[in-house]
């Protein structure tokens, strides 16, 4: 086990953002997702349950805003298509509300639309590590980066997601749950979710090689972490077809 001091640049944490019946508000532009989760991410990092809980802190007591950027792209203000609203830590992840611009912003707009049909289905987090060590599997294996503190700094929708093990939200599961209960749910969407529960699990897929960096970017430009993450979702997507 080695631990090394604090680490300055900004990384970046994909994962699937689940957009169920009841968590989308048409009127009010909002919609709830996981964040982060507590799994293991393509790039080695595990960020560990308590880890937001400074950063939260800070950002209810501050007043200050947590953008919801499209693509981690900082080049403009008009990136910014909404901000975060609440966020707490579950046993799933971070689970977070957050609301589009007023309608009548193009980029706002043309992100609700992708967002409300199911075309943009992944967020991605913007954090700086603050505490963490890495540590290498009994195993053996490469090191794997564990973050016990993060400083969150804004959350992204994007297109690729680069934690696989992002589960349905707690709030979407009791939706679900207090449907059955009510009848609320016709013929062929029981057949679904039944179709659904009798499914064998799936193949864990293949452990992708390693990424060859883009080269002229920076290591921690966000463009270059994009790539990277969008290079090993591909890998892994042709790896398990």
């Amino acid at each position: 086990m080695k631990t090394t001091a604090p680490e300055r640049k900004v990384s970046h944490l994909s994962v699937r953002l689940e957009i169920k019946a009841g968590t989308a508000n048409e009127d009010a532009r909002t919609f709830q997702g996981l964040a982060s989760t507590w799994d293991e991410d393509l790039g080695g990092d595990v960020i560990h349950q308590g880890a937001f809980a400074r950063t939260l802190s800070h950002w209810r007591t501050s007043g200050r805003v947590m953008p919801l950027i499209d693509l981690h792209r900082y080049d403009s203000v008009r990136r910014v298509v909404g901000k975060m609203m609440a966020a707490e830590e579950t046993n799933a992840g971070l689970l977070c509300t957050f609301a589009m611009m007023e309608a009548g912003d193009p980029d706002a707009d043309a992100a609700w639309r992708r967002v409300k049909g199911g075309y943009v289905t992944g967020l991605s987090i913007g954090y700086r590590a603050v505490k963490y060590e890495y540590v290498q599997p009994p195993g053996g294996g490469y090191d794997i980066r564990h973050l016990n503190e993060v400083e969150l700094r804004e959350v992204s929708l994007v297109i690729w997601g680069m934690n696989p093990g992002a589960q349905i939200d707690t709030g979407s599961a009791k939706s679900l749950a207090d449907a059955l209960r009510a009848g609320g749910l016709t013929d062929e969407e029981k057949a679904e979710i039944r179709a659904l529960l009798d499914a064998p699990a799936p193949a864990p897929a293949p452990e992708p090689p390693a990424v060859d960096a883009p080269k002229g970017l920076a290591p921690e430009d966000p463009r270059r972490l994009a790539l990277e993450a969008a290079v090993r979702a591909l890998t892994i997507r042709s790896l398990a077809a």
